[in-house]
């Protein structure tokens, strides 16, 4: 008996079922997201304690489909609204026909509880479990669901040898095409010192990320709790901070979420980057520094979404490159009335 209700269990089985469909789309499932035990329990469980925003379809107590979102406050064009990122969608290929029911249960639990709306990426291509779980649902609900924007990755490569012949192929061509973009620690000014984020420098911080994005469309409506909470208490992630002279003037954060790319890849996803004015150079020195750290951890590659917030003369000078668009950004409505626009700018966390 299939029954779509709230998810009861600690990720392992979640994280059993990506593992199972990932391995099962071959080329078409490559670098998609390889959700974890740890990175459920990390970005869903904590935030959402009551579990409301944790949706998934069980076929006799077996797990067979998932979608989680995380409640976050947004600024939409000026106003302050409660909405959410969605992530996890994932459902077995058997039960596919599942998956706009799935959708459709975790998009009335927003409005139940209040949430605007939510906003989600597809990473997938044609033929691989996350495009054809969003595209299925997008035609039998076409009034919930739009797609607004196409997303991008800036893309740094420790272990040259986790790329494929593709993935290799465009590195080169980027490298080729970005021949003297590079910078070096000699092309830093001295007096910037990188070290880890403490609590003390939450105010700073605070007044970075709130001008990193105040002039976009859609965004983050950050305040202290919701700051501290993503910087200190993400377990598994790590933040850094820049002082220039004595004054911080930058922020970094990254965590670790692995992909797939015909066997899992070590992963850190770059999600926050804020510098004062004029502080480019900050920004180059916090990505290297984070790079180095997610290395020692054990990642294979370094991502972060192409956006007004990482910038490629920060990005560059950095060692990321910059790969084609691969994805869509959704957002999914909980309120008849919203809209959202191509041409808008959205500065959002790869959730």
């Amino acid at each position: 008996m299939v029954e779509i209700r709230t998810y009861d269990g600690d990720g392992t089985d979640l994280e059993e079922l990506c593992l199972r469909v990932r391995t099962g789309e071959g080329d078409a499932g490559k670098w998609e997201p390889l959700w974890n035990a740890a990175y459920i329990r990390r970005q869903i469980l904590a935030p959402a304690k009551n579990r409301q925003l944790a949706v998934a379809a069980y076929d006799s107590g077996r797990l067979v489909g998932a979608f989680f979102a995380v409640p976050y406050r947004f600024r939409v064009r000026g106003r302050s609204l409660p909405g959410s990122f969605s992530t996890c969608l994932i459902v077995d290929p058997a039960y596919r026909g599942l998956t706009p029911y799935v959708i459709e249960k975790l998009r009335r639990r927003h409005r139940e509880n209040g949430i605007a709306f939510s906003l989600g990426f597809v990473m997938g291509q044609p033929g691989s479990g996350p495009y054809e779980c969003w595209t299925g649902y997008a035609k039998a609900y076409p009034k919930n669901c739009r797609f607004v924007s196409d997303v991008g990755n800036w893309i740094a490569a420790f272990d040259i040898s986790v790329l494929d012949d593709a993935s290799r192929g465009e590195r080169d061509r980027a490298v080729a095409q970005l021949t003297g973009q590079r910078g070096g620690d000699n092309a830093r000014p001295s007096g910037i010192k990188i070290r880890a984020f403490r609590p003390d420098d939450l105010p700073a911080c605070l007044e970075l990320a709130q001008k990193q994005v105040e002039r976009a469309d859609w965004a983050i409506d950050w305040d202290e709790i919701a700051l501290m909470t993503f910087l200190e208490k993400n377990q598994n992630g790590t933040a850094f901070v820049a002082e220039h002279n004595g004054t911080l003037c930058g922020l970094v954060s990254y965590h670790q979420l692995p992909l797939w790319n015909g066997a899992p890849v070590g992963n850190a996803v770059f999600d926050l980057l804020a510098t004062a004015p004029g502080e480019t150079a900050a920004a180059a020195a916090l990505l290297d520094a984070a790079c180095k750290r997610a290395r020692n951890e054990g990642a294979q590659l370094a991502t972060a979404l192409r956006s007004s917030m990482f910038r490629a003369r920060a990005m560059i000078p950095a060692g990321f490159l910059p790969s084609p668009d691969s994805g869509r950004l959704v957002v999914l409505f909980s309120e008849d009335d919203m809209q959202a626009g191509q041409s808008e700018n959205y500065e959002l966390l790869l959730r």
